[in-house]
C-alpha cells in the first residue's frame, strides 16, 4: 500500500477567488472526511501489507493535482487554481527521480481580464530510499530551473510570467516508521536561492526549511489516509552590488518568515489508478479559509 504523504504550501494572504463562505467550505470538507471514513472498516491482511516492497525493477508513476483556494471575494467567479503535472521513476527500489511543472490558472469571468494557464519553474529531483526492517531512510537532491517567465524581466507587470528568476538548490530527507496499518513520517528540507540578477543589484534566499510531520492510516487495501502538520521558516533575502549594501557586502532584506499548516489527505487506489482528495488549513493568524486538494495518479 502506499502512503499518500501531506504536502502542505505556505498560506498566502487572501486573494480574489470563489464566491462561498469560508466557515461552509471548512464544514463541508469535514462532512465529506466523516462520510468517507464511517463505512471503511480495517481489514489488515497479508496482501495489505505496508512494509511490502514491489520486486519490480522499476517503476514509473503520473500525478496530476489540482489545489483550490477561496479568496471570499464576491466579485471574481472562479476559485485561485493551482495545479501540477509530476512523473516519477524508481530504479531497483532504491534510487528515484523525478520531475513535476506546476501551472495556476489567471483571469477569467469576472477579472477584466481573459482566463490563462501559466507554466511555473521546472522542479527535478534525484534521491534514494533504504529499508531497514520496518524503518523507511530516504534523502534526495532537488533542483528548481529557471524555466519560466520571470515578473521583474517584464517592464510592465505581466500577468502570465510565473517564473521565480532564479536557480533554487535544494537537499530533502525523511524517516518513515511502519507500524501496519500505520505508518509514522516525518521529513526534513532546505532550499537555497541562488543570486538572481534585479534593477538595482541582485538578491539571493540563504535558505527556506520545511518540517512535516504525518500519520498514515491504511483502513483497507483501497483507502487510506493521512493527517500532516508541516511547518515552515524562511531567511530574509539578502542583497548585494546594490548602493545600500557597497560597505557591508550582503544585506538581509525583509524578515524571517514563519508558517504552520495541517491537512487531512484521503486516498483511494485501485489496481495501478489512484485518487486523492484532501483539505488543508494554515494556523497562524490571517491564513485564511484553506486549500482543497485533488489529485489522480497512475503506475506503470
Amino acid at each position: 500500500m502506499v502512503s499518500c504523504l501531506m504536502i502542505a504550501r505556505k498560506s498566502q494572504p487572501a486573494r480574489p477567488g470563489w464566491p462561498v463562505n469560508p466557515v461552509c467550505i471548512e464544514w463541508f470538507f469535514w462532512f465529506v472526511i466523516l462520510v468517507c471514513a464511517m463505512p471503511v472498516r480495517a481489514q489488515v491482511s497479508g496482501h495489505q501489507r505496508l512494509g511490502v516492497q514491489s520486486k519490480a525493477l522499476w517503476e514509473a508513476d503520473i500525478e496530476l493535482a489540482v489545489r483550490l483556494r477561496s479568496g471570499g471575494n464576491d466579485d471574481y467567479v472562479l476559485p485561485d487554481l493551482d495545479s501540477s503535472l509530476s512523473a516519477g521513476l524508481l530504479l531497483d527500489r532504491k534510487w528515484s527521480a523525478g520531475l513535476s511543472v506546476p501551472v495556476r490558472m489567471s483571469g477569467g469571468p469576472g477579472t477584466g481580464a481573459p482566463l490563462n494557464f501559466v507554466p511555473g519553474d521546472v522542479s527535478t529531483s534525484v534521491g534514494w530510499i533504504s529499508v531497514h526492517g520496518d524503518n523507511q531512510v530516504r534523502g534526495s537532491l532537488n533542483l528548481v530551473l529557471p524555466s519560466a517567465r520571470w515578473q521583474g524581466d517584464q517592464e510592465v507587470p505581466d500577468s502570465v510570467a510565473g517564473g521565480s528568476g532564479r536557480w533554487t538548490l535544494g537537499l530533502s530527507g525523511g524517516l518513515s516508521h511502519i507500524m501496519d496499518p500505520l505508518v509514522l513520517s516525518g521529513s526534513l528540507s532546505w532550499s537555497l536561492g541562488l543570486p538572481r540578477t534585479e534593477r538595482w543589484g541582485s538578491r539571493w534566499r540563504p535558505g527556506d526549511f520545511s518540517l512535516a510531520l504525518s500519520v498514515t492510516e491504511a483502513f483497507n487495501e483501497h483507502v487510506s489516509c493521512t493527517l500532516g502538520l508541516s511547518q515552515y521558516v524562511s531567511l530574509p533575502e539578502c542583497a548585494w552590488n546594490t548602493p545600500q549594501a557597497a560597505s557591508w557586502g550582503s544585506l538581509p532584506y525583509g524578515t524571517i518568515g514563519y508558517d504552520a499548516a495541517v491537512a487531512v489527505d484521503y486516498l483511494f487506489s485501485w489496481q495501478s489508478y489512484s485518487i486523492g482528495i484532501g483539505i488543508s488549513k494554515g494556523l497562524i493568524h490571517g491564513a485564511g479559509p484553506g486549500l482543497v486538494g485533488v489529485s489522480a495518479g497512475c503506475s506503470l
